[in-house]
């Protein structure tokens, strides 16, 4: 079932592009990811969808509604977690877990201590007197104890060690083998890959390419080709590694996302020295999209 789907979908903050011509089709039972550097529209996107942000042109539906005129009952099936947790400081996490709960005509509070004591969560506290990561904690159960059909979440393992980290995960696959449809943006580019089926990368507010983890054959991920040839020819090279051929005497190494054996096919016709060809993770198409060094 489709869950979320835009067309073209922008939005502008004056002359400054937000988004721009986003289109999207994500369905029920599916992790998607967002990833792209500070400013390339991640959030802004996900505020949109949610009716928080106003879109200048483009449309977008979230279960079968409009994200604009009918966001009130897409609130009802979503569950959000943001960047930036600020509740009501003066109540307690269970206080503010049982406020959500009347807010979506829920009356299962036993939901609330289950949640609580797998995330390690001491509820009883102010949520002024939390620290960071158990702020998250309770933004996460917030999002979650409701049992919504959608999860949209901005940057949500910030804080959190990584025990509760992968409880947190094993919590969101199993939902996810239910229907659950989770979208989630963040930087942590190993979190994305191992946890999403597919990512978006976004720059300057545009979707450059979405990455297929689930269903990309291993000859078809791309590859980081390190090759040392004598008599290869130049222009082949520059043909088959486009921008990302890097040159050091005979050495030249490059990024490669066609079939891999047809490759080798040409590269036989060559006196091969050695060859060394690894898959290529996210960080690194992540640096080759944004021409990055590491540090």
């Amino acid at each position: 079932m489709t869950v979320i789907l835009t067309e073209n979908l922008t939005k502008f903050y004056g002359e400054h592009t937000g988004i721009k011509n986003i289109n999207l089709h994500i369905n029920s039972g599916e992790i998607f990811g967002l990833v792209g550097a500070n400013g390339a529209g991640k959030s802004t996107l996900l505020k949109t969808l949610l009716n928080f942000l106003h879109p200048g042109s483009g449309k977008a539906t979230i279960l079968g509604l409009d994200i604009v005129t009918q966001s009130a009952q897409i609130k009802k099936k979503v569950g959000y977690v943001p960047a930036d947790v600020r509740y009501y400081t003066c109540l307690t996490g269970e206080e503010l877990l049982r406020y959500t709960l009347r807010f979506h005509g829920r009356k299962d509070d036993e939901s609330i201590y289950t949640l609580a004591e797998k995330f390690q969560l001491d509820i009883r506290k102010k949520i002024q007197k939390l620290s960071t990561g158990n702020k998250k904690k309770v933004a996460i159960l917030s999002a979650l104890i409701h049992d919504p059909e959608l999860l949209i979440m901005d940057e949500p393992t910030s804080g959190l060690d990584p025990l509760i980290k992968n409880i947190f995960f094993d919590l969101l696959e199993e939902r996810r083998q239910k229907g659950l449809c989770v979208l989630v943006s963040g930087h942590n580019l190993d979190e994305i890959q191992e946890y999403c089926n597919r990512v978006a990368l976004l720059g300057e507010g545009e979707i450059i390419d979405i990455k297929d983890n689930a269903q990309a054959s291993a000859a078809e991920k791309a590859k980081k080709v390190i090759l040392l040839c004598k008599d290869i020819p130049l222009g082949l090279l520059k043909e088959l590694a486009g921008d990302s051929l890097k040159i050091k005497g005979e050495r030249f190494t490059f990024d490669y996302s066609g079939n891999i054996e047809q490759l080798l096919a040409v590269l036989s016709q060559y006196t091969i020295e050695d060859i060394a060809i690894a898959n290529m993770d996210l960080e690194q198409m992540f640096l080759q999209y944004y021409k990055v060094k590491k540090p």
